[in-house]
């Protein structure tokens, strides 16, 4: 510093002869002196310049928080997607199990099928060959028949002498015949016996004899499937619709409904065999019919 600063020049002691203005302007050069030394490079301090902020070591920090974030969503996203790897596992191992039960229910439906159709092929043969077989004549007691043995001559009765008339004997009222359990149970015989229209006309004379009986229901489902074995499945339809409007309440009501179904769909009404298959399955869900139901809705094209 010494080397670099400049010196105002020999300092001369003061006399007692030098007047004021002479040590005025003494004073000014010195003072002029020291503003000189003090604008000299190297002679005068520096401003002390604040420390930079520790930016390094927050970055440092913030970096490594960012990483350990990225970390934890990496993880969670690993953990997440192995959860979905598996519970879409499990959904295939389901939709196979599915799959191979319904494959089975198709194949067992295709059976009965089969069976049915055998079963209505068969009563079907039997029906036509009744129907063509024809009706034997009564012969008479030399074999020959009764309508080539000439009938006996006419003969006047002689008039008889009038009697007076007896008095009527009170009438009883006889029970009707068509109108109890046996009549039914003959009726029904004679349809499960491929006898389709008498046992339908014989279940219609029991039903018009007592339309409040206890078989009611019974009797209108058995006409029903009357004209379903006949493959009359528009009057099908119609006679069992009654079952169902007349006994809602009754089980034949739930087997009307599935006869309803199958009827339409013979027919190729896909949306009517549905609307009535569902609608059994609403009304009556725990019934064997129901059961039938859900494997025909299966079964239907949508």
């Amino acid at each position: 510093m010494t080397g670099q600063c400049a010196t105002a020049g020999p300092h001369r002691p003061q006399t007692d002869g030098e007047s004021m203005p002479s040590r005025v302007s003494g004073f000014v050069g010195i003072l002029l002196a020291l503003l000189l030394v003090m604008s000299l490079p190297g002679c005068a301090k520096r401003p002390v310049e604040p420390a930079p902020p520790r930016t390094e070591s927050l970055s440092a920090a913030s970096l490594e928080w960012r990483i350990q974030t990225l970390e934890e969503k990496f993880l969670e996203f690993k953990e997440g997607r192995l959860a979905r790897q598996s519970e879409m596992d499990r959904l295939r191992e389901l939709l196979d199990s599915l799959d191979r039960r319904q494959a089975r229910t198709e194949q067992d439906l295709r059976d009965i099928q089969d069976q049915v159709d055998a079963i209505e092929k068969d009563i079907m043969t039997r029906s036509s060959m009744a129907e063509a077989r024809p009706v034997p004549q009564p012969l008479a007691e030399d074999g020959q028949a009764w309508k080539d043995v000439p009938s006996a001559p006419e003969t006047k009765a002689e008039p008889e002498a009038k009697k007076p008339a007896p008095k009527p004997a009170p009438r009883k009222t006889p029970a009707k015949a068509t109108s109890t359990p046996a009549a039914y149970k003959k009726a029904l015989d004679m349809i499960l016996g491929d006898k389709l229209a008498q046992g339908r006309k014989a279940m219609q004379a029991f039903l018009d004899a007592d339309p409040k009986s206890p078989l009611a229901a019974n009797a209108q489902y058995w006409i029903g499937e009357s004209r379903y074995g006949e493959k009359d499945d528009a009057q099908a339809i119609v006679e069992f619709k009654k079952v169902y409007q007349a006994h809602p309440e009754h089980p034949k009501a739930a087997a009307a409904l599935l006869k309803i179904g199958y009827a339409y769909e013979r027919l190729g009404d896909t949306d009517n065999a549905r609307f009535y298959l569902e609608a059994l399955l609403e009304d009556f869900p725990d019934s064997e019919p129901a059961r039938l139901a859900r494997v025909k809705l299966g079964n239907l094209p949508q």
